[in-house]
C-alpha cells in the first residue's frame, strides 16, 4: 500500500475522533455513570488518596483505579478541569486502532490491516463509547496490547520480551476493569491449538509468564489498597465484586439471552452493507485493487488456521458473556476488534466494483424521518426534545450516503467511517440536544456547594446516591443519604441544612424549594427549615441521636450499590 492511501486512512480516523471529542466537549457529563467516575477521581484527588478510591466519603471497591489515575495525571499537569477527562477515551480509542493495525498486520498485509482498523472506527457501538467517560474502550485498548505479542508473522512462539510486553498490557487491562480482562485474553490464548500450527510447551510457559506479570501488577495495587481500605472494602475488592457479578449480580442481572437483543447494535454497520458479510470460501485475503504490488512484504493471504482466530475470539467471548449474570451492552466492547477482523476478511473477498452505501443511507434516513415525525406530530413532551435542525442534518448525511458512488472499497470504507461519525453526532448531539439540559448536574451542584460553604450540611433523599454532584460542585464534604422516614429527624437536627428531594412532577415541589430538571424528573432543593416557618424547639439529644442513626442506616444501605 502506498503512502498516500495510508495517509488518507490515518486522516480519516483522526477526523473521526476529532468529531467525537468536540461532540463530547459540547455536552454535560452524563449521570449517573460519567458523573460517578469523575466524582471518584475528584475525591481521590481532593483527599490526596491514590490507593483507595472513594465515593461520597466511602471507600469505593467497584472499579480499579487506572481511569482515575489517568484523570489525576492530567489534572497534575493542567489543574483540575472538566476537559481532560473527556479526552481520555478518544485517545484510548486511537491506541486501540494502533494495536489492531499491528495485530492485523501480523495476520496479513497492510491493506487487510487498514480494512480492519477502519471497520472498527465505523462500528456504531465503538464510536458511541469512544466519547463517553467509562472503562470499556480503555479496557479494549489494553487487551489488544496484550494480544498483539501472541501473533507472530512467521508463526513461531513469541520470545521472552514479547511475553513480558503482553504481561504489562494485561496488567494495565486488569487495572482498568479488573479480572474481566482475563476473559477475552484467555480465550485467545487458550484457543491457540485451534488457530496456531503448533503450541509447544514454550507457548504455555510464556502464557503463564504473561499471566503472572499481569496479576502481579494488579496485586501491587490491590493488596496495599485492601490493607488501607479496611475489612469491608478488602472483602468486596478481592472477592465480592468479581464473584457476585459472575454468578448472582447485585446490579444489571439479566437472563442469558439478553445479549441476543443487542446483536443489531453490535453488528452495525455490517448489517447494512452486504460486502461485509462473511462468505463461505477458503480463508484467503487477496490483495484488493488499492494495494500496490511490490510495496508490501507481508503475505497477501491469511492461513486457514489463523483465520479462525477472530471467530474464536468473538463467538467464544459472546458465549461466555451470556453466562455471566451481570450484562450491559458495553461489556461486549472487547469483542468488536474480533468482529472487525472477520469483516475485513470478508471485504477482502468481496467484489471490487464501485459501490454505494445504500443500506447506511436508508437506515439513517429513516431515523431522520422519525425525528421529523416526532417534532411535527408527537406529544409536546416528545416534540420538545427534538431539534429539527439535527433531523435536517441527519437527512443530509443520509442523502449523501445514498447519492455518492465510491470508486473503490478503500474509499468506501473511509466514507463509511465518516458518514457514521457525522450521523451519530447529528443524531445524539444536535437532533436530541434539547435532552441534554435535563442531564446537566452543574446548576444544582453549584447551589449545593454554595450552601455547604455559607450555611451548613446537605442531605439527599437517595439511598443509592452515586456521588452525582461531587465533581461538578467540587465538594469537600459528603452528602448525607436519607430515606423518607429519616428526613424529618435530620431536618430537626440540622435546621440550617439543605435537603435534595427527587420528585416526579414539578408541581409536587415544596413551595420554598429551588427546582431543576433531572433525567426526566426533577430535583427540589429545599432548606431544612423553610424561611417562613418558625423554628420548633426540640430535644437536642434525641434529635442528634435519631439523625445519627439515620445517617448510619443510609451509609450501610448503599454498600451494595454498583455501576
Amino acid at each position: 500500500m502506498t503512502r498516500s492511501p495510508q495517509l488518507g486512512n490515518a486522516l480519516t480516523l483522526l477526523g473521526l475522533y476529532l468529531l467525537v471529542t468536540l461532540a463530547a466537549l459540547a455536552r454535560p457529563y452524563i449521570p449517573i455513570d460519567e458523573t460517578r467516575y469523575l466524582s471518584v477521581a475528584w475525591e481521590m484527588w481532593e483527599k490526596g488518596q491514590f490507593l483507595v478510591p472513594h465515593m461520597n466519603g466511602e471507600a469505593y471497591s467497584h472499579k480499579p483505579p487506572l481511569l482515575f489515575w489517568l484523570m489525576q495525571l492530567g489534572w497534575t499537569v493542567g489543574g483540575v478541569n472538566g476537559v481532560w477527562p473527556k479526552l481520555i477515551m478518544p485517545l484510548a480509542a486511537l491506541l486501540a486502532h494502533f494495536h489492531l493495525y499491528r495485530l492485523a498486520r501480523r495476520m496479513g498485509n497492510a491493506a487487510f490491516a487498514w480494512r480492519a482498523t477502519l471497520i472498527l472506527g465505523a462500528m456504531l457501538l465503538w464510536v458511541t463509547y469512544s466519547g463517553v467517560v467509562m472503562f470499556d474502550v480503555l479496557l479494549t485498548a489494553c487487551i489488544l496490547g496484550a494480544i498483539v505479542p501472541l501473533i507472530s508473522v512467521d508463526g513461531g512462539v513469541p520470545g521472552r520480551k514479547q511475553w513480558l510486553i503482553a504481561g504489562a498490557w494485561l496488567g494495565l487491562a486488569l487495572l482498568a476493569k479488573g479480572p474481566v480482562a482475563l476473559l477475552t485474553w484467555g480465550i485467545v490464548f487458550l484457543s491457540a491449538p485451534l488457530w496456531r500450527e503448533k503450541t509447544p510447551g514454550a507457548w504455555w510457559r510464556g502464557g503463564a509468564m504473561t499471566l503472572g506479570v499481569g496479576i502481579l501488577m494488579l496485586l501491587c495495587w490491590a493488596l496495599p489498597a485492601a490493607w488501607q481500605g479496611g475489612d469491608a472494602f478488602a472483602r468486596m475488592l478481592l472477592w465480592g465484586q468479581t464473584a457476585d457479578r459472575m454468578v448472582n449480580a447485585f446490579d444489571h442481572a439479566r437472563p442469558w439471552y439478553w445479549y441476543l437483543y443487542c446483536l443489531p447494535l453490535l453488528l452495525f454497520p455490517a448489517l447494512l452493507w452486504p460486502r461485509l458479510y462473511p462468505r463461505r470460501r477458503a480463508a484467503s485475503d487477496s490483495q484488493p485493487h488499492d494495494a500496490q504490488p511490490g510495496t508490501d512484504s507481508s503475505p497477501s493471504t491469511i492461513s486457514s488456521r489463523l483465520a479462525r482466530l477472530p471467530w474464536l475470539w468473538t463467538l467464544g467471548g459472546f458465549a461466555i458473556f451470556t453466562l455471566i449474570s451481570a450484562k450491559q451492552v458495553h461489556y461486549l466492547m472487547p469483542l468488536l476488534p474480533g468482529l472487525a477482523l472477520i469483516a475485513a476478511q470478508a471485504l477482502g473477498r468481496a467484489s471490487q466494483t464501485p459501490t454505494r452505501l445504500w443500506g447506511l443511507g436508508l437506515g439513517w434516513g429513516l431515523l431522520a424521518a422519525a425525528g421529523f415525525g416526532l417534532w411535527l406530530f408527537g406529544k409536546p413532551s416528545l416534540s420538545g426534545d427534538i431539534d429539527p435542525l439535527g433531523a435536517a442534518l441527519l437527512m443530509a448525511v443520509a442523502a449523501g450516503a445514498l447519492a455518492w458512488r465510491w470508486r473503490s472499497l478503500q474509499t468506501a470504507l473511509r466514507g463509511l467511517v465518516l458518514i457514521n461519525g457525522l450521523a451519530f453526532v447529528a443524531t445524539v448531539h444536535v437532533m436530541l440536544a434539547p435532552l441534554w439540559s435535563a442531564y446537566d448536574v452543574a446548576p444544582p451542584a453549584r447551589l449545593i456547594a454554595e450552601w455547604q460553604a455559607d450555611h451548613g450540611p446537605v442531605a439527599i433523599e437517595d439511598m443509592s446516591y452515586q456521588a452525582t454532584f461531587q465533581f461538578a460542585g467540587r465538594f469537600t464534604e459528603p452528602l448525607a443519604e436519607l430515606d423518607d422516614q429519616d428526613i424529618p429527624a435530620w431536618r430537626r437536627a440540622h435546621p440550617d441544612g439543605l435537603v435534595v428531594l427527587h420528585i416526579r412532577h414539578q408541581k409536587d415541589a415544596p413551595e420554598q424549594s429551588t427546582v431543576f430538571p433531572y433525567r426526566g424528573h426533577y430535583l427540589a432543593l429545599e432548606p431544612a427549615t423553610p424561611p417562613d416557618e418558625a423554628a420548633t424547639p426540640a430535644d437536642p439529644v434525641a434529635a442528634v441521636t435519631t439523625a445519627t442513626e439515620a445517617t448510619t442506616k443510609a451509609t450501610t444501605a448503599d454498600e451494595g450499590s454498583s455501576s
